[in-house]
């Protein structure tokens, strides 16, 4: 039978120590799903966010739509994605072109548009929740609860009160902007507004 705790250190995070709540969660992955819509991944292959089979023929001729394709897929380097839900949004640690340790890199989304979003929060629950509430407003008592009865009390009691997402020397939409410009300029292809608008 796997290991799916050492499997997870290994394919998702290159073997660093999985922080406790993960941990906790990771051995709780059904009932998360069931909570959250959000499923814990620790499969070697596992990479969804690659997927190009929804490029058209005339989106595979366009210099800048692949120019932001192989960006973003360099950016997703960069992170190592340990969650997913059934809408293709993804949440990892961001580690950027440092390669931070698990421990101390941020918490970011990639989400079904194509776009990043550094957490609030001081870890993935936190981050977790946040994405869970920015519609609703409110935690779920019975979400708090569950979380309580796994000694994974939440502090906050509001979205607004999470710490702010963690500075970082580059975001990734700000990584991506400056990747896709730099393939422009080696096919020779005029930049107009990619880097200024970030596009």
């Amino acid at each position: 039978m796997i290991d799916i705790v050492a499997a997870f250190s290994r394919y998702r995070l290159s073997g660093e120590p999985i922080p406790p709540d993960v941990e906790i969660l990771l051995r709780q992955r059904d009932e998360l799903l069931c909570w959250t819509g959000f499923e814990l991944n620790w499969q070697a292959d596992w990479a969804p966010w690659l997927a190009t089979n929804y490029l058209t023929n005339e989106d595979q001729a366009d210099p800048e739509i692949m120019a932001g394709v192989r960006a973003i897929a360099e950016v997703c380097d960069w992170i190592a994605f340990i969650a997913a839900d059934d809408c293709d949004n993804y949440i990892g640690y961001w580690r950027g072109p440092e390669h931070q340790s698990i421990d101390i890199a941020p918490l970011v989304i990639f989400d079904n548009e194509g776009e990043f979003t550094l957490c609030p929060g001081k870890n993935f629950l936190e981050a977790l929740l946040w994405r869970i509430a920015e519609n609703s407003g409110e935690f779920c008592e019975e979400l708090r609860d569950w979380l309580k009865s796994l000694s994974l009390e939440l502090i906050v009691s509001h979205p607004d009160d999470f710490l702010p997402p963690q500075p970082v020397s580059i975001e990734p939409n700000e990584y991506v902007a400056q990747l896709s410009g730099a393939c422009l300029r080696d096919v020779g292809v005029p930049l107009f507004g990619v880097l200024a608008s970030g596009k």
